[in-house]
């Protein structure tokens, strides 16, 4: 399937953006401590929804939103109101300017959207202009038969992949003040840290400015919505939205109801992910880790767990997954290497101490304590880098990285 192909989880994203973000830390054991007392109580409390590689029973709709397949799954279907009527979607705020959230914002700009992004960091929205504007230029480089899937449609829509590019960038403004972002608008994606206070006040913050018929949606990566959906202030008319990193090639819009979704607002998202060019993945049913997180992070941990052990190194674990699966670009180390090994150690810090009884949870503990170690020392990966140009350090060193040599599948283990 594709995503063996260019595994790049968006999810994990949310977690490596502590610092310049609403109410987030910005010392790294200030942000621990948050991580573990936030975020490991919430999951002892919903540690029977459903898990990382321990997904139960659901009636997943792939990428259309239908009626749940059984009446016992009624209950946590959301429902349908008049309130879910007609819809119009004009203007997005994208709250948090990091990673994926700088990501989103361009997507849904170059799509036709006017888009705020609202952030409490001057810096970060210096850095998130920045990265539009590399954005622009790859969509230009990119024009024609290699463009990215999310962006085929836009530049159809334009004479030219610079009339795209230079539309999008037209669309976008940067505020720190959430009054100015919320003025008008009609749906917002949150993409703040992943700890409920910092979503808290988020959203107390953005329900004193939204106006009554905005749509929230939450990109959050571990937390469910049914978890913080009472601090919105119009629970029917929040879900998650929730993008995969690179979302122009791992274009996913995974959107996910709790039980007090406004059944309307469910269809309006789903149709609103297309809208911007991504394929929706309709969920009926919360779970942790969605779908593409729900298999990405096992496979994440067995992979680090053969490296964490000794029993191989991280060269010769991808060589074996590429070799085994002809065509692949990368193995699961070079792909958390793009996740950020900052990100991978926060994840499995977080499951390992929820299944810590488990072989699974150990093995997650002992391969965050492994990448702590690695990102003390400045290994953290590439992240959003250009791994044929960019300086980084990882499970592999940049650039160019051993498993993109030629001859890599052919290498001897050293």
């Amino acid at each position: 399937p594709f995503w063996l192909k260019r595994l790049e989880c968006g999810a994990c994203s949310c977690l490596s953006r502590g610092g310049q973000h609403l109410a987030a830390p910005t010392d790294m054991q200030a942000a621990s401590r948050l991580r573990i007392s936030g975020l490991h109580g919430w999951l002892a409390r919903t540690s029977n929804r459903g898990l990382p590689g321990r997904v139960g029973p659901s009636a997943w709709t792939g990428c259309v939103g239908r009626p749940l397949a059984s009446t016992s799954e009624a209950s946590a279907a959301p429902q349908d109101s008049e309130r879910g009527g007609a819809m119009p979607i004009r203007k997005v705020v994208v709250v948090g300017a990091g990673t994926l959230g700088s990501q989103v914002a361009f997507q849904t700009a170059v799509s036709g959207f006017d888009v705020a992004v609202l952030d409490v960091a001057e810096d970060a929205l210096r850095a998130c202009r920045e990265a539009h504007g590399r954005f622009a230029r790859q969509l230009v480089a990119r024009s024609g038969a290699s463009q990215a899937r999310a962006w085929r449609g836009p530049e159809a829509m334009h004479p030219s992949a610079e009339a795209a590019a230079g539309a999008a960038l037209a669309r976008l403004s940067y505020t720190t003040d959430a009054g100015e972002a919320c003025r008008g608008c009609d749906l917002i994606s949150e993409s703040v840290p992943e700890v409920q206070a910092v979503k808290g006040a988020t959203y107390a913050r953005l329900r004193a400015h939204a106006p009554e018929r905005a749509i929230f949606t939450t990109n959050s990566s571990t937390l469910l919505p049914s978890d913080f959906a009472h601090l919105t202030g119009r629970p029917e008319r929040f879900l998650a939205l929730h993008f995969a990193n690179d979302i122009w090639n791992m274009n996913i819009g995974e959107v996910m109801p709790h039980p007090g979704t406004d059944r309307a607002v469910y269809r309006r998202v789903l149709e609103f992910a297309r809208e911007i060019h991504m394929v929706p993945v309709g969920i009926e049913k919360e779970t942790n880790g969605y779908v593409i997180n729900s298999m990405l992070v096992p496979w994440l941990n067995s992979a680090q767990w053969l490296v964490t052990s000794g029993v191989a190194t991280a060269e010769t674990v991808d060589r074996t997954w590429m070799i085994c699966n002809p065509g692949v670009k990368r193995g699961p180390l070079a792909v958390m290497d793009l996740v950020g090994l900052e990100t991978a150690r926060n994840v499995m810090a977080h499951w390992g101490e929820v299944l810590k009884e488990e072989t699974a949870g150990k093995q997650m503990l002992a391969n965050a304590a492994w990448l702590d170690a690695k990102v003390r020392s400045g290994h953290v990966g590439i992240k959003t880098g250009d791994p044929l140009v960019d300086s980084a350090q990882g499970h592999y060193s940049y650039p160019n990285p051993a498993f993109m040599r030629d001859d890599f599948l052919e290498m001897c283990m050293q």
